[in-house]
């Protein structure tokens, strides 16, 4: 965050060496959240993203034992959301013989 305020052109490597890092951030995440069964993994994806971005912001400025000590109770708190939006499977139904 701070490189893309820091060098704000494009056009310059390291502005877009900070986009490059950004986008793999979020496809990782695109690929970890296409894993869990999860009703929309796109939009989790994006949601922590945004948590690791801010996580690492306030972690430079604040330190780490300031907000992002509480980083994992929100994680958690997204992905129990995430995974109770899920469509609960049915159990297998018996044949009776």
């Amino acid at each position: 965050m701070m490189t893309l305020a820091e060098f704000p052109d494009p056009a310059l490597p390291a502005h877009q060496n900070a986009i490059d890092s950004k986008t793999w951030i979020h496809e990782r995440f695109g690929d970890l959240t296409r894993q869990l069964d999860v009703a929309e993994p796109a939009v989790l994806a994006d949601q922590l993203s945004i948590i690791w971005e801010g996580t690492n912001s306030a972690a430079q400025a604040l330190g780490a034992d300031g907000p992002p000590a509480s980083t994992r109770a929100l994680v958690t708190a997204i992905l129990d959301h995430h995974t109770r939006q899920t469509p609960e499977k049915s159990p297998p139904t018996r044949r009776h013989t």
